[in-house]
């Protein structure tokens, strides 16, 4: 009898011993589930998930996520699969919803660690801009207006079509996943330098198109965008073969040889033509 009641006693602390176990894996990751809108989601808590010690988990069960504000309110909506970001992403603000996309296997959590990472967004996000404040509530009600935004699309075998690396930098490849082409551009006081690439199927660079335009003011009215030159390089793999100039007075041409050097050079004044302003 004492035998099988310690052979009893043993099974129950094993038992209790792999509960415990159990739920130290669960809530030392510090989520757990609830229900919004009628649809079970899974949560993190508030405080701790906006903590400067918060960690990306080592591991999380796939499926939807909910996480709240102080009030209760949804601040995001997103989905996990294999321990990482991916599918139907929404941000709101008090409430209302700010942006609405989609996030491919992002398995840095971005959105949490690092908002202006773009990497890992999928194809066209919807973003709503421009606070309305209400003096009557005395609070943020509304945005005044919304536009699109391409991040990054992909060909049918998930290689990489387009990617926006950041807000000024696009990137183009090929089926292949070689570059074909990149365009960034930089502010520079007033003005405004956009630099483009391309490239050919095996990686080569074969131009570069350098764009200068300028801002100013004119009559009291704002102008941004007025060009001032143009520079256009073509290229063999490595060596220049022939660049245009347009400093927006004259047209210069030069040719190369087989090794970039000078060959010969053209130049041609441009016509006066008046732009959309009139002037």
């Amino acid at each position: 009898m004492y035998k099988k009641w310690v052979m009893h006693r043993i099974i129950f602390v094993n038992y209790l011993a792999i509960l415990l176990l159990g739920s130290v894996s669960v809530f030392g990751q510090n989520f757990y589930k609830v229900t919004y809108m009628q649809d079970t989601m899974y949560t993190f808590n508030t405080s701790a998930f906006y903590d400067t010690s918060f960690r990306k988990p080592d591991s999380v069960p796939d499926g939807k996520w909910i996480i709240f504000n102080k009030d209760s309110l949804p601040i995001y909506l997103f989905k996990t699969y294999h321990n990482c970001i991916h599918g139907e992403f929404s941000e709101y603000w008090d409430g209302i919803l700010r942006s609405k996309g989609a996030y491919r296997m992002d398995s840095l959590w971005t959105f949490r660690f690092n908002p202006m990472d773009r990497r890992f967004r999928d194809s066209t996000w919807l973003y709503h801009g421009g606070l309305i404040w209400s003096t009557t509530l005395n609070k943020f009600v509304d945005f005044e207006y919304a536009f699109d935004f391409t991040n990054n699309t992909y060909y049918p075998n998930g290689v990489r079509k387009y990617e926006r690396r950041e807000p000024h930098i696009e990137v183009w490849y090929y089926p292949s996943g070689t570059m074909k082409a990149m365009t960034a551009v930089y502010d520079s006081d007033r003005d405004e330098i956009t630099v483009e690439q391309s490239f050919d199927t095996i990686g080569n660079l074969s131009r570069i198109v350098t764009i200068r335009r300028t801002s100013m003011i004119k009559n009291k009215v704002y102008i941004s965008g007025i060009f001032i030159s143009s520079d256009t390089v073509e290229y063999s793999g490595t060596w220049k073969t022939k660049e245009i100039v347009d400093d927006n007075k004259h047209v210069t041409t030069i040719y190369y040889g087989n090794v970039g050097q000078e060959i010969d050079r053209e130049r041609h004044k441009k016509k006066k033509s008046k732009n959309s302003f009139g002037w």
